[in-house]
């Protein structure tokens, strides 16, 4: 099989029955196989971040004192985004973005379970973070848009202010997340909440954040009590 065309939803359902090393094995030589790099699919989150922080800033002018407010706004929204689509479309099939549950629930939860969280390998990588194209085109469709109205309803400043949190909140909902499964120090409590969520007993009921389980609060899906040892 040609390792460029493996998709996760075909790893998903060919191989359940497989145990989890068997599988984490599979991915490894097929889905993860070259030309895929990890390293570069890093750099690529930098760069594509960074880039979409800084031309969004320089195009901020004359900013009036109530613009500010677009930045925690945007980053409480983002927070409620991130929640709904990771309990939802991720952990939920629905037929018009499977791709997302496919990913997520197919192939990042059967890599990496409570019982085995980090990385042995940089190619690794692909079961943690969103493929580039997927990542271009859902910029494409919902940003562009929202950036669109706030122009027109509200102010120029706002849009492009909404646009860089919106940059700096992606990057920090993937770097979080390769640092839990990375197990680098600093980040402790909000791994031991992902790795409780890993859980497959527990994956559809809690700990839906990835960055700051404001929205898990607010829900009350949030917890950090049950460890998945003892559940």
């Amino acid at each position: 099989m040609n390792s460029s065309h493996v998709r996760p939803e075909t790893m998903s359902k060919t191989e359940d029955r497989k145990t989890t090393e068997e599988f984490r094995n599979s991915c490894r030589t097929e889905f993860m196989a070259p030309p895929y790099s990890g390293k570069a699919h890093v750099a690529f989150l930098i760069v594509f971040c960074s880039s979409g922080i800084v031309l969004s800033l320089l195009n901020v002018q004359n900013l009036k004192q109530f613009e500010w407010l677009t930045v925690p706004i945007s980053f409480l929204y983002s927070n409620l985004v991130e929640y709904l689509a990771h309990r939802y479309p991720m952990h939920h099939r629905w037929k018009v973005i499977s791709i997302a549950y496919d990913r997520h629930t197919g192939l990042h939860h059967r890599f990496f379970t409570h019982e085995k969280m980090n990385i042995d390998q940089w190619k690794e990588v692909r079961a943690i973070l969103f493929p580039a194209s997927l990542v271009i085109l859902f910029f494409g469709i919902f940003l562009l848009p929202v950036l669109w109205g706030l122009s027109v309803l509200v102010s120029t400043n706002v849009a492009w202010l909404f646009s860089a949190t919106a940059f700096a909140y992606y990057f920090l909902y993937e770097a979080l997340h390769l640092t839990y499964h990375l197990n680098l120090p600093g980040v402790e409590c909000l791994r031991l909440l992902h790795r409780i969520h890993h859980n497959p007993r527990l994956m559809r009921q809690v700990n839906f954040n990835i960055t700051f389980p404001i929205c898990d609060w607010v829900f009350e899906t949030y917890s950090k009590s049950r460890e998945p040892d003892s559940v």
